[in-house]
């Protein structure tokens, strides 16, 4: 939605230039010429500075969840591409949490929207608050969530996951919403991003499968240098 108070300052100032500019024109006096210009100039300097703040404005809604302040799905693409970029030119770990909140529908329905979504900002400040400041943490929508973690291993990655579940575990939440977790290391080198969240996402459809409250991470030997080099030969 356009910011209506923005637009009209643009418009003001707008107005101001070409006015400034044509009152020049009409001026012989070089000192008058002179003075008009560096006020032309400061407001120049003015417009290209709101011009910026609004569109990083912009940037940040678009890619931010309205409700929780998280990321948005459109903002993890962004981030996980960029972060599998890094660890393939650096060699550096990267590890990924996708995160469901099991029966958050039932608890919507019992105890209304308003609850709800009282519930989704509050597990929002749980993963914030358990995550490192370079971190990534992002809501898709519903009571889907997700972490990326640069330069963090499959052991990393674990020890976030247990303390997410603990704090959640000791909100006092009324019903049966509990967490599950797919997790896992980046295979640097041996697999797209795409590829990368695909096998997360396997694994977090593995616990809800099995009727949630958990996590899982890949199988022992995941990443010992044979295995990664038949993913490799697979992609």
């Amino acid at each position: 939605m356009v910011n209506l108070k923005y637009k009209g300052v643009s418009r003001y100032w707008g107005l101001s230039v070409v006015i400034l500019i044509v009152i020049t024109q009409q001026i012989h006096n070089q000192w008058q010429r002179t003075i008009i210009a560096s006020l032309l100039s400061i407001i120049l300097l003015l417009l290209v500075e709101k011009v910026s703040i609004d569109h990083c404005k912009l940037v940040g809604v678009a890619n931010s969840d309205e409700l929780t302040g998280l990321g948005n799905f459109r903002a993890f693409q962004d981030r996980i591409r960029l972060e599998v970029g890094r660890s393939n030119q650096n060699d550096t770990p990267l590890a990924m949490l996708l995160i469901d909140l099991d029966y958050f529908k039932k608890y919507n329905d019992t105890f209304g929207h308003r609850n709800g979504n009282d519930l989704l900002q509050t597990f929002g400040q749980i993963m914030l608050a358990n995550v490192r400041t370079t971190d990534g943490v992002f809501r898709f929508g519903g009571d889907e969530f997700a972490i990326i973690l640069p330069h963090a291993a499959l052991e990393d990655a674990r020890q976030i996951a247990l303390r997410i579940r603990e704090n959640f575990s000791l909100v006092g939440i009324r019903g049966p919403v509990t967490l599950s977790i797919g997790l896992s290391q980046y295979f640097s080198g041996a697999e797209t991003a795409e590829q990368f969240f695909d096998r997360v996402d396997s694994l977090l459809y593995n616990v809800k499968m099995q009727g949630g409250n958990g996590f899982q991470l890949p199988p022992v030997g995941t990443f010992t240098p044979s295995f990664k080099q038949k993913i490799a030969l697979r992609t």
